[in-house]
C-alpha cells in the first residue's frame, strides 16, 4: 500500500519554528525516525485487540493470534472463525468485529488500497465505518499505517497530558485543540509523538538554573508547575510568574514542588498560592479570557468588549493572552470562528455568506481570507 513520505528533519525545524515551548522540548529528546507498520490490515486488527486493554495484554493476544493463523490475513482469519480467535484472549464483541471485518476485506466490501488515495478525512469516515473502529482509532492508523503527516487526535487521553504538562493549560478543551492544531499544521503528527513523550517525562531536571532565573527575571510561565522558587531571606516560596518584586538573584534558591519548599522551612506565597497544582494569576487571567471568548466569539468587538470584562486595558488584555498561548486574542478569534464554520459546512445547508455572518464576520471578503490562510482552501471544498 502507498504512503505518504514525509522529511522529519524539516518538520523537527518547522515545529521548532513555529513554538518555542516546543522547540526547548524537541531539543532536550534523542532524535528519532518514525517507523510505520505498512500492513494495514494487521494494524487495524492490533487496534481492534487492543481496545481498553493494557499494551502487555494487546501484544501477547496479537502474537496468539499470529500463531493460531501462522499469519494474520483477511482469509487465514475467516477460516479460523469467531470462536478461535476468541479463544486468543479477546471478548465475544471484539472476536466478531475482527471477524466481520476480514470478510468484508476478503469479499472486498471494504478496499483497503483506496484509503491511499483517500484525504485524511475521507479515510477517518470510512475506517469508523469499520465495526469496532472509533475515530480514535482511525486517527491512529493514519498515522501508524498511513503516514499521515498533518494529525492531531482530540480524543486523545495521552496527548491532552502531554498538553497539560508541557504548556501548563488547565483545560483542553475543543478550542484550544483547534488553536494548537493550526500552530502545528501541517506537521500535527510529529508533534503528537513529541506530546506523546511529554505525556510520560519527568520534568525535574528539564531547565537549568539560569533558564529559571531567567523565567522570575522575567515572570515567565515557562513550565507550568515545572519549578518553584524561594526567597532566603523572607522564607517565601512562590511560582516564576508571581507579581511580587522580583528579588536579587543571591537570594534564590529554586525548588522542584510545594513539598520541597516548606521541607526547607519555607511558606507558600499568599498572592500566587504555589501549593495549588492548578493555580498561576497569569495562567488564571490567560483562561478567564480564552473561556470567555470562546462563548462569545460571534461577537463583532469582542477583544474590547472583554478587556471590559475582565478589568483589562486592550493591550494588557492581548499581552496576557500572548503570554500563556503564543498567539494574539484576535488571531484565537479568527481560528474559533473558522473552525466553526467548518462544522457549519459540513452539517447544514446554509450558504457560504449566512455562515460567515452567522460566525461574525461583517465583510463577505474577510472570512473567505480567514479561512484560506487557516485552511489553506475554499469553504466549499472542506465540505467532506
Amino acid at each position: 500500500m502507498r504512503t505518504t513520505v514525509y522529511n522529519i528533519n524539516e518538520q523537527r525545524e518547522y515545529l521548532k519554528a513555529k513554538d518555542p515551548i516546543l522547540k526547548k522540548f524537541i531539543d532536550s529528546c534523542e532524535p528519532f525516525e518514525i517507523n510505520t507498520n505498512e500492513d494495514i490490515f494487521q494494524n487495524i486488527i492490533n487496534h481492534i485487540i487492543g481496545q481498553q486493554i493494557s499494551n502487555a495484554a494487546q501484544k501477547t493476544i496479537f502474537e496468539k493470534l499470529t500463531k493460531l493463523t501462522g499469519q494474520i490475513t483477511p482469509s487465514r482469519l475467516c477460516d479460523t472463525g469467531i470462536n478461535a480467535i476468541q479463544r486468543c484472549g479477546v471478548s465475544l464483541k471484539k472476536a466478531q468485529y475482527i471477524y466481520d471485518f476480514a470478510a468484508k476485506v476478503k469479499t472486498k466490501q471494504f478496499d483497503l488500497n483506496a484509503l491511499s488515495d483517500m484525504s485524511d478525512d475521507e479515510a477517518v469516515f470510512a475506517l469508523t465505518s469499520i465495526k469496532g473502529i472509533g475515530e480514535w482509532t482511525a486517527e491512529m492508523i493514519l498515522i501508524g499505517s498511513l503516514n499521515r503527516p498533518d494529525v492531531l487526535s482530540y480524543g486523545d487521553l495521552a496527548l491532552k497530558r502531554g498538553i497539560k504538562k508541557l504548556y501548563g493549560y488547565p483545560n483542553i478543551d475543543e478550542q484550544l485543540f483547534a488553536m494548537l492544531k493550526k500552530r502545528y499544521t501541517p506537521c500535527c503528527s510529529l508533534a503528537s509523538m513529541y506530546l506523546w513523550k511529554a505525556s510520560d517525562k519527568s520534568f525535574e531536571n528539564y531547565y537549568t538554573d539560569f533558564d529559571k532565573w531567567n523565567a522570575v527575571n522575567n515572570k515567565q510561565n515557562i513550565q507550568y508547575a515545572d519549578f518553584l522558587y524561594g526567597v532566603k531571606t523572607t522564607k517565601i516560596y512562590c511560582r516564576p510568574t508571581c507579581s511580587s518584586k522580583i528579588p536579587k538573584r543571591e537570594n534564590i534558591v529554586f525548588f522542584t514542588d510545594s513539598a520541597d519548599a516548606e521541607k526547607q522551612g519555607f511558606r507558600p506565597c499568599k498572592r500566587c498560592m504555589p501549593q495549588l497544582e492548578y493555580y498561576d494569576p497569569a495562567v488564571r487571567t490567560a483562561e478567564e479570557i480564552r473561556l470567555y471568548i470562546n462563548e462569545h466569539f460571534r461577537l463583532s468587538g469582542l477583544v474590547a468588549d472583554t478587556a471590559c470584562k475582565t478589568n483589562l486595558s486592550v493591550s494588557a488584555l492581548n499581552r496576557s493572552f500572548k503570554n500563556v498561548f503564543l498567539i494574539s486574542a484576535n488571531e484565537y478569534i479568527k481560528i474559533l470562528r473558522i473552525h466553526e464554520a467548518k462544522k457549519l459546512i459540513n452539517r447544514t445547508k446554509k450558504n457560504i455568506a449566512d455562515i460567515a455572518f452567522e460566525i461574525g464576520y461583517e465583510s463577505l471578503s474577510s472570512f473567505y481570507r480567514d479561512f484560506k490562510r487557516l485552511e489553506g482552501k475554499a469553504p466549499l471544498k472542506c465540505k467532506k
